[in-house]
């Protein structure tokens, strides 16, 4: 989540998240175990965990689209104004 428009430059970014991410599952589930607020009507399968790529920001410029077919990660962009 950024609070100002991102461009192709954030791909590197999220990546290394996923990365860290795919590579740490049993970190992940200690993360989401440890949360106080989460809601009781969402299961999770840790047996096929799968990362997803979540960027949100009031802007999201077209250099970043380019970038994302190349992903093999799920991605979804996400433009949100406070």
């Amino acid at each position: 989540m950024k609070n100002i428009a991102v461009d192709a430059a954030i791909i590197p970014q999220v990546l290394q998240y996923a990365f860290w991410a795919e590579t740490n599952p049993n970190s992940i589930k200690s993360l989401w175990l440890e949360c106080i607020n989460k809601p009781d009507d969402l299961s999770i399968n840790w047996d096929s965990f799968q990362v997803r790529i979540i960027v949100i920001a009031p802007n999201i410029r077209t250099s970043t689209l380019d970038n994302v077919e190349k992903i093999n990660y799920p991605v979804d962009l996400i433009e949100i104004n406070r």
